[in-house]
């Protein structure tokens, strides 16, 4: 039987993947804990009069409300959450091991902001929100979170590594046999 050797560097980025990762989370359910504290009963309160406000709001739906109004909605989050955490922590072992920083932190912050919300659906059966950016009298984002920010941030980064930096990436040229290989961005 062939024993599997994982390198330290690759053992050193996952534990810090790890610790990232539970940094984040934690920050993300201080916050939310903390606005529910203080905003449960006072509606919307002005940061930035006009543009930015903080508002307590229970979102039983995913990003921007999406399916909130649908009773079947919820479970559908309970069972695909935690296919796409293992999906999401497979891949960051291979960003790893490519030692591909982008995709690397893209899959952290991804990684990060769906355990957030997930907490929050177990505990709560909806997601805490409290942010929110209204420009000319209309909500830009709805109402979000810091959970919903990483999440964003961390697709940006994968759509990122995707277009731009990949091989065979739309707005990168295929390398050749000639051409240098680098697995990192």
């Amino acid at each position: 039987m062939q024993r599997v050797r994982i390198d330290r560097r690759i053992i050193v980025m996952l534990i810090v993947a790890l610790v990232s990762a539970a940094i984040l989370v934690f920050l993300d359910q201080l916050t939310k804990r903390v606005f529910q504290d203080l905003y449960f009963e006072k509606g919307e309160t002005a940061v930035i009069d006009g543009f930015f406000f903080f508002s307590y709001t229970l979102n039983s739906g995913s990003a921007y409300g999406f399916l909130s109004d649908k009773s079947w909605g919820q479970t559908i989050f309970m069972i695909i959450t935690p296919i796409a955490l293992v999906a999401f922590s497979v891949a960051l072992f291979f960003a790893a091991k490519r030692n591909n920083k982008t995709l690397f932190i893209g899959l952290i912050l991804v990684i990060s902001g769906t355990v957030g919300n997930f907490i929050d659906r177990v505990a709560n059966k909806a997601v805490i929100d409290f942010i929110v950016i209204r420009i000319g009298g209309v909500n830009i984002f709805g109402v979000f979170n810091l959970a919903d920010v990483l999440m964003t941030f961390g697709i940006i980064l994968l759509l990122i590594h995707l277009v731009f930096l990949e091989d065979g990436g739309l707005f990168r040229r295929k390398s050749g046999k000639n051409d240098e290989k680098t697995d990192g961005d």
